[in-house]
């Protein structure tokens, strides 16, 4: 990134909780469980250290994907802390 460029990054959903934690939600709809790739690892890790930044938080940060159909896991989905389904979120 050249100097004087600001850094953004979308954040679909935050939940700000009195704890001291905030979970950035990233929210996915797929007819099948979401495959996370390196890509969407790496933007993720950038979310974070952009929102750090840009907040200046010290709070604890958990990502929480919120998807249709639930993720597969593999080698990138350990970047992931929390996993809802949209079941949970209509029971």
């Amino acid at each position: 990134m050249a100097q004087g460029e600001k850094r953004s990054v979308q954040i679909d959903l935050l939940i700000d909780r009195a704890d001291k934690t905030i979970n950035l939600c990233e929210m996915k709809f797929y007819a099948k469980p979401y495959q996370l790739t390196a890509k969407d690892e790496k933007d993720i890790e950038d979310k974070i250290l952009t929102f750090r930044e840009i907040t200046k938080t010290d709070k604890n940060i958990i990502i929480t994907m919120i998807t249709s159909k639930g993720i597969g896991h593999n080698e990138h989905s350990d970047v992931i802390q929390k996993e809802l389904v949209l079941e949970d979120l209509f029971c």
